[in-house]
């Protein structure tokens, strides 16, 4: 069974034949404290991801200048751009042992404000490319699998949801969840001069995220498309990755609705879609 480990080196060796002038680069980095999950998560997103959907990937990044990691060609398609991101922590976790017994309950907050922040962190170095723009976020903790997920991921576009209750309500069933968008990374709330909330799209360089869990010996992949982009990202590019996508758009009524599709087919499953798992493959320099 391949590990990271042979991803990673067989990256090298592509980079040290093909790419000298990024091989320097990335070399560097390789020895500097922390950045080793970083250096593997690229490897195995361009080895393990990119190269066996056909997408052409080549290292994009300027050393001096930095920017997006790789550009892809696929054939008959419009290129587009990847930036591969680690999350130095996972979101934050507390465990608890139930008293007299040996069992562990814990709790997990969601990953909205990593997603929010990487996407704002990484929108810049989307711009100017001509083309879209995916971010793919990896993880690597071992409860990774939960935060790579399809709920977790539509809780994150939508930012939190908060619990409304009308004023001057007396019954429950008048609470409904509502959501500021403060933290969502496609669009947020603006005030028109009237006063009145309008949807406005932000990060519009990012045209899709895609979440990475690499918690295993695998990478499992969901992700999520943003509704009004600089440029669409094809999902057909990774045809077996379930994307979320807000459906309609412009919506027609206050109320946002997420919608999933795997490539051109809409999912009408009742449960949520699981992330694709594509195996570790090494690269092999031709």
């Amino acid at each position: 069974m391949l590990t990271k480990d042979d991803v990673l080196e067989s990256y090298r060796a592509l980079l040290k034949k093909t790419y000298p002038g990024q091989s320097k680069w990335f070399e560097s980095r390789l020895t500097r404290d922390g950045h080793r999950p970083g250096c593997e998560a690229e490897a195995i997103v361009f080895c393990s991801i990119l190269v066996p959907n056909h997408l052409n990937p080549e290292p994009l990044m300027d050393t001096q200048s930095g920017g997006p990691d790789f550009r892809c060609d696929p054939a008959g398609k419009q290129s587009f751009v990847v930036d591969v991101t680690l999350w130095s922590t996972p979101p934050k976790r507390t465990l608890q042992q139930v008293p007299g017994t040996a069992i562990e309950v814990g709790s997990l907050a969601m990953p909205t404000s990593k997603i929010f922040r990487s996407a704002t962190g990484k929108a810049a170095q989307m711009a100017n490319q001509g083309c879209p723009g995916v971010l793919v976020i990896c993880s690597t903790d071992e409860w990774d699998h939960r935060y790579c997920s399809a709920g977790a991921l539509e809780q994150a576009i939508f930012s939190d949801p908060k619990i409304t209750i009308p004023l001057g309500s007396t019954e429950g069933s008048d609470c409904y969840l509502s959501s500021d968008l403060e933290k969502a990374p496609f669009f947020g709330l603006e005030r028109a001069s009237d006063g009145a909330p309008h949807l406005d799209p932000k990060r519009k360089t990012v045209s899709a995220i895609l979440l990475v869990d690499m918690s295993g010996n695998a990478a499992k992949v969901i992700g999520a498309l943003h509704p009004d982009p600089n440029y669409p990202f094809d999902t057909g590019n990774l045809s077996q990755v379930p994307f979320l996508h807000v459906d309609p758009w412009p919506p027609k009524s206050a109320a946002l609705s997420g919608c999933w599709k795997i490539g051109d087919l809409a999912w009408t499953q009742p449960e949520r879609p699981q992330p694709v798992t594509f195996n570790l493959v090494v690269c092999r320099p031709d």
